[in-house]
């Protein structure tokens, strides 16, 4: 097997001449003054097969000097220093690159034991190589060669070492038994019985959708194979974007402003207001008022105060949002409300109004169409919220995780939403789901960079 330092690792001597080896999630002191030792640190930056560094030690130091040399090397493993590489002809095949928790543990592969590849498994483009992934660990597999695809390829099928040698006769039986092992060490492959992996028979497994379990790992740190990497990794690169979507329409309605005082002094306590929140799906027979939308709208998402720290606006609303960036933009679609037309508005949380975009449409009534669907009620709500993100605006100073921060964002909004109807004595009701390629074309927006992420419908209360 071949070793080689990962590109992130960096040297440097200390005051006390001790070498000190870096990586972005750990750090190493080579105390070890020995020129064979110190030979073999070398010709790691380089990469070399771990048995010519352990027969370069023996012949140099004896069993001391390798003794000392595996004692490092398992020192450098445990602390995720490391790349290994299977190699055949000279050629390399693929590269296992770890990453915190990894354990590289040595799996007994029998020649003709079956596997077959994770249902979680995927593979992608990073730089000018493919890699392999799976949220079951924390690893990469590289493809070093267009063989490496087709052994990947392969054991989509059940197959064992056997048939691989014998669909790869240019491999030898022990390549293709270290391929195995990279395969299961990274959790990519698995142990497969009568007609089904383990992993197929695993009843928590096969209740996780794919793309649930990726997000899922990729949001939180422990298993994601992106660095570390610091706050603002744009900046200087990409301008920042403005804390306040510029608008261009004539049309504007200036909104109620309710006394947050007397709000503050005559509202329902607090407990009641969240004890008794629920989601409301039918509405009165009279339609909400402009008024009571204004209050809401002020109540939940004004923008209290900006301010700028260096060269990035951040602004103060009701609501919290993570890094103070608030991505979130509010869009109702009103179909019945006393004191205004019919139409698609965007908020104007800065100036308290609502700009309109457009008259509906087949796409907006689509929109709410589809939102009726997903809360099971007979009649189109009075107003239907469309809660949208515009993504560079978190993207830009969170360099990962920047979705998952969005949708907690939503979530917490929501939640405003709901406590805020629910003080007005309004008709709540967060919608499942909602479809981000019509909400795109409602507002004539690039997918990309702003639309929807979560929906709410609110109306007048039933009697």
């Amino acid at each position: 097997m071949y070793l080689q330092f990962k590109s992130t690792v960096t040297s440097e001597k200390n005051a006390d001449g001790v070498t000190i080896l870096r990586t972005p999630f750990s750090q190493i002191d080579w105390k070890e003054n020995s020129s064979i030792l110190n030979t073999c640190l070398q010709d790691l930056w380089l990469g070399k097969e771990e048995d010519t560094l352990a027969a370069f030690a023996l012949q140099e130091g004896g069993s001391n000097a390798l003794a000392e040399l595996y004692y490092y090397l398992d020192k450098l493993k445990k602390h995720h220093l490391l790349n290994f590489t299977i190699t055949s002809h000279d050629l390399p095949l693929f590269t296992l690159n770890p990453f915190p928790p990894f354990d590289f543990e040595t799996h007994e592969i029998q020649d003709s034991a079956v596997y077959q590849l994770s249902r979680f498994c995927y593979a992608r483009r990073e730089g000018s190589c493919i890699v392999l992934e799976t949220p079951l660990c924390s690893s990469q597999l590289i493809l070093q060669q267009k063989e490496s695809l087709f052994i990947f390829h392969a054991l989509a099928q059940p197959c064992s070492a056997n048939t691989l040698s014998a669909d790869f006769p240019q491999f030898s039986q022990s390549t293709i038994r270290q391929c195995l092992q990279f395969f299961l060490n990274s959790k990519m492959i698995d142990a497969y019985e009568g007609d089904s992996s383990q992993e197929e028979q695993n009843p928590i497994f096969i209740q996780w959708d794919f793309h649930d379990l990726l997000f899922h790992s990729r949001s939180r740190s422990g298993r994601s194979p992106s660095y570390p990497k610091t706050a603002f990794p744009f900046r200087g690169k990409i301008p920042p974007t403005p804390a306040i979507k510029t608008s261009t329409t004539s049309e504007r309605i200036a909104l109620f402003r309710p006394d947050m005082e007397t709000l503050q002094k005559e509202d329902p306590p607090f407990s009641r207001v969240l004890e008794t929140r629920t989601s409301q799906r039918v509405h009165g027979d009279e339609p909400i008022t402009i008024r009571q939308l204004g209050e809401f709208l002020f109540r939940c998402a004004r923008i209290k105060h900006l301010k700028t720290i260096e060269d990035l606006d951040f602004s103060a609303r009701p609501y919290p949002s993570g890094g103070a960036l608030y991505e979130l933009e509010l869009y109702p679609i009103i179909q019945s409300c006393a004191g205004i037309s019919s139409s698609l508005y965007h908020y104007n949380a800065q100036q308290h109004e609502l700009h309109k975009i457009s008259n509906l449409n087949k796409i907006t009534d689509l929109i709410v169409h589809r939102a009726r669907l997903s809360t099971t009620t007979e009649h189109p709500p009075q107003i239907l919220i469309i809660i949208a993100a515009r993504f560079q605006r978190v993207s830009w100073k969170y360099p990962s995780g920047a979705y998952a921060l969005i949708l907690k964002n939503t979530g917490v909004l929501l939640q405003t939403m709901y406590l805020v109807a629910t003080a007005m004595d309004l008709a709540p009701c967060a919608v499942g789901t909602g479809n981000a390629d019509l909400f795109a074309k409602a507002i004539d927006s690039n997918y990309y960079e702003e639309t929807s992420v979560g929906e709410f419908i609110l109306g007048s209360k039933k009697n």
